[in-house]
């Protein structure tokens, strides 16, 4: 799927890679905003264990990014004005960034501690709440967009080294993370369909 494709106002996964891990993933909500080099990002980080969990949104090229590793559109944001980007992103803004850095009881059963995944799935709830996004099924779509990520990620890992963790990877090829076979820009992935075994649509 091609980036031209990707309409403005158009919310999308971004999972990206973490430090010496493989298939564990950093969960991004992107807005991609008009053309292609520039969006806006919202998630939970911790700077890689440096912090405590926080909220942060920013601006972010997803596309151009050496640390995205897919980047799937999930639907169309209700209400997008491509005269009025600003407003998409304060009404975002407004709505994520409340959140609580702490795990709901509704995922209780899944995570016994607070992630930046926690955070994007209390995100699609609430997008689904305000009606601005409509994710019939969370639970399909995570695990949709980590085996996509997984798969992607793992062909990129150098040859013979499917099972080793990325920073042994780096370590042994003697290449940073921007240089590596590893970060070359996300793969951006169709949005998943009824071809992937469940629903998703966003609002018209």
């Amino acid at each position: 799927m091609s980036s031209t494709s990707i309409a403005p106002g158009t919310l999308c996964a971004a999972l990206c890679i973490t430090p010496n891990t493989v298939a564990q993933f950093h969960w991004v909500l992107y807005l991609w905003m008009l053309g292609n080099n520039e969006g806006h990002k919202f998630h939970a980080t911790n700077n890689m264990g440096a912090t405590h969990w926080h909220y942060e949104d920013g601006t972010w090229s997803a596309p151009f990014s050496n640390t995205c590793v897919t980047l799937t559109p999930l639907g169309k944001m209700s209400g997008w004005d491509d005269a009025k980007p600003a407003e998409a992103v304060e009404t975002l803004r407004g709505i994520l960034s409340p959140i609580p850095m702490t795990v709901p009881d509704i995922d209780r059963p899944l995570f016994s501690l607070f992630t930046c995944r926690v955070w994007f799935r209390a995100a699609l709830r609430l997008l689904n709440a305000h009606r601005l996004l409509a994710v019939p099924d969370i639970d399909a779509l995570e695990r949709h967009l980590t085996q996509r990520a997984t798969a992607t990620q793992f062909k990129r890992l150098p040859s013979g080294r499917a099972t080793r963790s990325i920073g042994s990877a780096l370590s042994s090829t003697g290449s940073g993370t921007s240089g590596s076979s590893l970060s070359r820009g996300p793969v951006i992935m169709p949005p998943p369909q009824q071809t992937s075994g469940f629903f998703l649509w966003g609002p018209n």
